[in-house]
């Protein structure tokens, strides 16, 4: 995946962030002074070239989530953020119009909205103290469904098109994850920014860390870098392109980013441990890009293998020479890349073995000048 910058940093930092569901080329963003010039506002802006260009649309006091109706994009719905430290807000804006009039909802302490992607009524929203609302009416009435157990603040909501049910959260930097329409939720350690789901696939993801942007192409279950061309790593925002989710932008300190993603071929990589101790434990996992999942052939019949992660481990309780194992990752779109073959030697405890050919190895002698051949049947 690369990327190239297409809002220079002088423009400000991009806290909100969103693409016209039905026009790809309509984006719109909050453009904020206050994170790269100390200003004290922004301004909401509207692009109709892909973001070559941007036109004024409203001022506010830091604008920190943008949602556009699914069924009709006229329809925005954006959240007013006073404090320019956090993303909280006192207030919801809607527009019918595509932004150029506004009108201010009833929902206090507001910092995220989204909109069911099946079902344009149904509407989600994050308060500061952590409670999530559900509306069925377009946002005139919500109703608190759940707060998110141990979060100061939430920083996205991410709703699965394939199944509307599940739910990402991004609070206090983690991410919560709920299959039950936002009723409860689990949380993960991993600190993440924004994450978005490819509208035509629901097994890609892409999630924004300080680190850059990140793939998954099976769900969330393993993830890549995908940083080429991406100058400034620590991402705030992410939007996928609805009507092409090949191109995805990104929010940063210092300006906008755009992104081609396609299928790759997967790579996998890894210096294999040629030796270990009986009774001890072993663990190799390889490095690897745009993986669905692995395979193994020849494991060892002491150890278990992860197909997500393509972890080999496990303890040998006696010495034995393991050869010809051979790990493999898929795309999960009919490519794979498999590791070299490698073989394992499983040494006596105690000592370090000296190998002398396939299969025998010399162990420390009892008596000086003394050596001692060993040799273990293959399985």
């Amino acid at each position: 995946m690369s990327w190239i910058n297409i809002i220079p940093p002088a423009t400000g930092a991009i806290t909100a962030l969103s693409i016209d569901p039905f026009n790809c080329n309509t984006v719109y963003a909050y453009f904020d002074e206050y994170y790269n010039f100390g200003g004290v506002g922004g301004s909401f802006q509207k692009s109709t070239d892909g973001g070559e260009t941007w036109a004024y649309e409203y001022a506010d006091n830091h604008i920190g989530t943008i949602a556009i109706d699914p069924k009709n994009s006229q329809v925005i719905y954006a959240g007013i953020n006073p404090d320019p430290h956090w993303q909280i807000g006192f207030a919801m804006l809607k527009s019918i119009d595509g932004g150029s009039n506004w009108s201010k909802l009833d929902l206090p302490n507001l910092n995220l909205i989204k909109i069911d992607p099946s079902d344009s009524q149904i509407i989600y929203a994050v308060t500061n103290n952590k409670v999530v609302y559900k509306s069925y009416d377009r946002g005139l009435s919500w109703r608190p469904i759940s707060n998110l157990v141990g979060s100061t603040e939430t920083i996205e909501l991410v709703i699965d098109p394939s199944n509307t049910q599940i739910l990402y959260a991004l609070s206090n930097g983690k991410p919560f994850k709920s299959t039950n329409g936002g009723e409860s939720w689990a949380a993960s350690d991993e600190v993440v920014h924004a994450i978005v789901i490819d509208p035509t696939n629901a097994s890609i993801m892409y999630k924004a860390t300080i680190k850059g942007v990140f793939k998954s192409i099976n769900g969330g279950a393993f993830w890549s870098q995908t940083n080429d061309g991406l100058t400034a790593l620590n991402v705030k925002q992410l939007v996928i392109d609805p009507m092409d989710p090949q191109h995805i932008y990104a929010g940063t300190s210092y300006g906008v980013f755009q992104g081609t993603s396609k299928i790759e071929a997967p790579t996998i990589s890894g210096a294999t441990p040629s030796n270990a101790e009986a009774g001890s434990f072993f663990s190799f996992t390889p490095t690897a890009t745009d993986a669905a999942g692995f395979s193994i052939s020849n494991k060892p019949s002491w150890a278990t293998f992860d197909t997500t992660t393509g972890t080999l481990s496990g303890t040998s309780p006696t010495v034995g020479f393991f050869s010809n194992i051979q790990i493999s990752v898929s795309n999960g779109f009919g490519r794979t890349e498999n590791l070299p073959p490698f073989s394992i030697s499983i040494f006596p405890s105690g000592g370090t073995p000296v190998p002398v050919m396939e299969g025998w190895w010399l162990l420390p002698g009892m008596l000086a000048g003394v050596g001692i051949f060993a040799r273990r049947r293959k399985e």
